[in-house]
């Protein structure tokens, strides 16, 4: 990164895809010369709030098979684990536990980066709440899919 930033400049966005060694990029970033958009796997919360303390403000998780965003509220919790429960065998026995073959959302296909900055799904968030989201997901909270078959997110990260 401090190699190539300088030689080409900062982008308008940057996308960050090292899989789990993302934090190594994020950490190169000239907190003085920052793109206006970046984003990063979900893979290490601390990431997230490494971005936070860098500047950025508005923050989104972003499904990498559909690239619709996470959203969680603590007062769906019982209504999701209540309702869904059952439902999730009978999904994974469906599927295979494979992901669908298109599942892509507007002009992105299936496995590509998606829409980036405010193309992407939904509304912005503050860090807390995208936090919150991330925990809640990882305890298996949100009604989405088991964790270990589902959990290709991008962070998604604004000024």
């Amino acid at each position: 990164m401090n190699d190539i930033l300088p030689e080409f400049g900062t982008p308008y966005y940057l996308k960050v895809d090292i899989e789990t060694a993302d934090h190594f990029c994020l950490e190169a970033l000239d907190p003085n010369d920052l793109p206006q958009f970046v984003s990063f796997e979900k893979s290490r919360l601390e990431d997230l709030f490494f971005m936070h303390n860098l500047g950025y403000s508005r923050f989104k998780l972003i499904a990498q098979e559909d690239f619709r965003q996470l959203g969680y509220s603590p007062d769906q919790a019982s209504k999701w684990s209540r309702n869904l429960r059952p439902l999730r065998s009978r999904v994974r026995r469906m599927l295979g536990r494979r992901a669908p073959e298109n599942v892509a959302k507007k002009h992105s296909a299936y496995g590509s980066s998606g829409p980036f900055g405010d193309e992407t799904d939904g509304p912005w968030r503050q860090m807390k709440e995208v936090a919150f989201t991330w925990l809640a997901f990882d305890l298996g909270h949100t009604g989405d899919p088991d964790p270990v078959w589902h959990d290709w997110f991008d962070v998604h990260c604004a000024r």
